[in-house]
């Protein structure tokens, strides 16, 4: 076999691994749960799997919305000399998870919205909000305090935990 030839055979072989990690990643978002556990691994800054496009790609629709107008309005802030898209509003991993996920399941689910816990070690959970959007389900992450009407519904954790992130 020429070099030429090693060489087609090696990108090739490099194609298909990258088509095959792509392919998992999307079937693994075809579920609540797998979407939960994709993005968890997408931003924990311990793995070398850490992935904030994929996060990003996870990110349900009113969450990207309410990242698209905080973006806009550090742009227009910034006097348009920077500007910002929603992506930049989101900061990944600016604390360490304080546990791992042991279970992962839904406790309430249609076919447009479910509730996933996450459950880590000790008892310690977390709610979390998804959201089908064409065939994937997306992450709602909650709002920050400060956005949020006091009658929104949040994420929820046991006493003495803190969110997954």
């Amino acid at each position: 076999m020429s070099l030429g030839q090693r060489a087609l055979v090696l990108v090739g072989g490099a194609a298909l691994a990258t088509a095959a990690v792509a392919c998992r990643q999307v079937d693994e978002a075809r579920t609540p749960t797998g979407a939960v556990r994709a993005f968890t691994r997408a931003a924990d800054l311990r793995s070398a799997a850490r992935d904030r496009e994929r996060v990003c790609s996870l990110i349900g629709p009113r969450t990207r919305a309410r990242l698209q107008e905080t973006a806009r309005l550090a742009t227009q802030q910034a006097g348009a000399r920077r500007p910002f898209e929603w992506k930049d509003m989101l900061i990944i991993g600016m604390a360490r998870p304080r546990y791992d996920l042991d279970d992962v399941r839904v406790v309430e689910a249609n076919d447009r919205h479910a509730l996933v816990e996450v459950r880590g070690p000790g008892g310690a959970r977390e709610t979390v909000a998804v959201v089908r959007e064409g065939e994937l389900w997306k992450i709602e992450l909650p709002a920050p305090p400060a956005e949020r009407p006091a009658s929104a519904p949040t994420t929820t954790s046991q006493p003495g935990s803190a969110p997954v992130r």
